[in-house]
């Protein structure tokens, strides 16, 4: 499906102070006339701003025309649609807003509105290498708008000042074949193969580390050259029979200290303590001291919570006897005059009627005003009375459970006295060797740990594996996708599209005057990320002078608003052309304007290009048919 054409139907500057300008355009080719400095570059460059184009603050203050004027607004067609764009530099923010009728965007959101109303594909695609670590960029409606307003000092390029893989793409995404070419499938294929690889030199860093460390951490006697599961396994047997033959030395030295102690006991007349039984009771009563403690600490916590709680129910009661109490002195103030006229109130002598209206007062409503606070004073003295009753509570079960505590410290104090003559005994002893060997225990076991932690880290390297696994099984469904596309991208087709259109173009110029172009055909050939057109058999750049490069970007504009007939190209039908007025070789164009735009009259009086158009500007067109001629007369200084 082909895009909807794009075309400016109006476009006004407005100020403060200056008349407000307007010029109306057709569809088709509009020509701009004047001499020089009548505005007719001005003119273009307020149509590419509409457009989007950033202007700068610095710009705003030396451009006259940002001077002049503080907003522009254009009505575009877009196929059957007119939109209203509208520029306003002066407001705050301004510079980097469009308003899309009347309502405000970003540019670049505003570059994506336009490109969806015309019908263009968001698209990104690689700059450079497509598995460089920098993301694709988008393929933004100003990058395309280089190709569709040739300015006047930009004659030497298809887009001077933009690099060729960025043409590459503008020009893949007017013939109509970048969502193709740089499809999202590609796009996820790419960043796949990037994840995969990224995934195995993490690996290989990672197994790289792991062996360093572990042979830092274990010895590199004991896992080898590398760190295998094997090998782990191995070191951690091997260590784990270490530790068993330690715990058989130790169990020997121990049992050969009780009898030595049992000797030396026999021998100085004491009677041996039951170490066991004794050990064991020892263990009971530390554990239940430890729990008292802990009981007797929380016990007192609540108790200094409930003493803070009475404090403040005594500051409350405090409080409602105060205010008891001025209720009572208040009481007294009466009404002195008539809330209605202001008259003195005599006071009657009955103190059952109310002396301001009369009426009778029972004792229930003398009683109502107090009845709140005495019902509030009873609620805080009850609630007073049962924190009372529960710090009494408290209090004596914290003294019980220090009483408790106390008992089991006296208790294991008597244990620790009996167990004292053993200990003193075997410390006597106790041969130098059961310490080297409990050393030598813990450092196997600390080994042995090691290689554990060792061996659930190993276990990440299966992770990653699965990881990579797994994307490469994505990766074929991927590629089938991406095969599918390429296959079905006919840049060949594309490419002779393109050949056409600019020698058609140039053909009809030749026609027109025989001593115009002078090259041969131009060809073009196009590739996933290449461009090259050639003249002949030569580069254009190095075959085309300035004049010859002339025809030659005029042929290129031609080419690709002939494309608009191919219903699968996405170019949007609509060219600005600013003619400078010499070349580099010192030639003019004022002579050739007619001619040079004469194959864009007769492509655009076609049906199938209803609704395009070209906007040149240059010196004259004089006796031009078929073009919308707007002269511009005012010299500006």
């Amino acid at each position: 499906m082909g895009v909807a054409n794009l075309s400016v139907k109006s476009i006004s500057r407005k100020g403060p102070n200056i008349a407000t300008d307007t010029l109306e355009f057709a569809s088709g080719v509009n020509v701009l006339v004047g001499e020089s400095n009548t505005g007719k570059t001005k003119w273009l460059e307020t149509i590419d701003y509409v457009l989007g184009d950033k202007i700068t603050a610095e710009k705003c203050e030396e451009d006259d025309i940002f001077a002049l004027y503080d907003t522009v607004t254009a009505t575009l067609r877009i196929g059957s649609e007119e939109i209203e764009v509208e520029r306003r530099w002066r407001e705050a923010g301004g510079l980097g807003r469009a308003y899309v009728n009347q309502q405000p965007h970003n540019l670049e959101d505003f570059g994506g509105i336009l490109m969806a109303r015309v019908g263009i594909p968001i698209v990104r695609y690689p700059q450079g290498d497509p598995y460089s670590p920098r993301k694709w960029p988008v393929l933004s409606w100003r990058a395309l708008m280089r190709h569709l307003y040739r300015r006047e000092e930009f004659w030497s390029d298809f887009a001077d000042k933009q690099p060729e893989i960025d043409q590459h793409a503008c020009i893949v995404q007017f013939i109509g074949v970048a969502e193709k070419l740089f499809s999202s499938d590609y796009g996820d294929l790419v960043q796949k193969n990037k994840t995969i690889w990224e995934l195995q030199a993490q690996r290989d860093q990672f197994m790289s580390v792991l062996d360093e460390i572990s042979k830092e951490l274990i010895g590199a006697q004991e896992l080898g050259v590398a760190l295998t599961p094997e090998s782990l396994s191995a070191a951690k047997s091997r260590q784990e029979d270490e530790a068993k033959t330690l715990i058989q030395r130790r169990q020997e030295f121990l049992e050969g200290l009780r009898s030595n102690v049992e000797q030396a006991s026999e021998s100085s007349q004491k009677a041996l303590p039951d170490v066991s039984s004794i050990s064991d009771e020892l263990v009971r009563l530390e554990t239940e001291y430890g729990d008292h403690e802990t009981r007797a600490r929380k016990i007192y916590a609540r108790i200094e919570d409930i003493k803070i709680l009475q404090n403040l129910l005594r500051d409350e009661l405090s409080k409602l006897e105060r205010a008891t109490e001025a209720g009572a002195v208040l009481a007294d103030l009466k009404v002195t005059h008539c809330p209605a006229c202001d008259q003195p109130i005599e006071k009657h002598t009955s103190d059952d009627k109310c002396y301001v209206c009369g009426r009778e007062i029972d004792e229930e409503q003398k009683q109502a005003a107090n009845k709140r606070l005495i019902f509030e004073k009873e609620q805080i003295e009850n609630e007073l009375e049962e924190s009372k009753q529960l710090l009494e509570n408290l209090t004596a079960d914290y003294k019980q459970s220090l009483a408790t505590r106390d008992s089991i410290r006296e208790a294991l104090s008597s244990l620790r006295a009996k167990l004292r003559p053993v200990r003193q005994a075997a410390a006597a002893l106790l041969p130098p060797e059961l310490f080297l060997v409990d050393v030598e225990y813990g450092r196997v076991q600390e080994k042995v740990k090691q290689l554990s932690r060792i061996e659930t880290v190993l276990g990440r390297r299966e992770t990653l594996a699965s990881e990579i696994l797994r994307i490469q099984g994505e990766l074929a469904a991927l590629n089938a996708s991406v095969t599918e596309k390429a296959n079905a991208i006919d840049l060949e087709t594309a490419a002779d599209r393109l050949r056409d259109g600019f020698n058609t173009y140039l053909n009809r110029v030749f026609t027109l005057n025989p001593n115009s172009w002078l090259g041969q055909s131009v060809s073009v050939r196009i590739g996933e990320r290449t461009l090259r057109f050639k003249v002949g058999d030569g580069n254009w750049k190095t075959k085309l002078g300035g004049t010859q490069r002339l025809y030659f970007f005029l042929a290129y504009h031609y080419a690709l608003i002939n494309l608009v007939r191919f219903d699968d190209a996405r170019f949007p039908g609509f060219v600005m052309l600013d003619f400078p007025a010499t070349f580099e070789d010192g030639t003019t164009v004022a002579d050739k304007e007619n001619f040079l735009l004469e194959p864009f009259v007769d492509l655009l009086k076609s049906k199938e290009f209803e609704g395009c158009q070209v906007i040149a500007a240059g010196r004259s067109f004089e006796g031009m048919k078929d073009v919308h001629r707007i002269e511009l007369s005012k010299i500006w200084k």
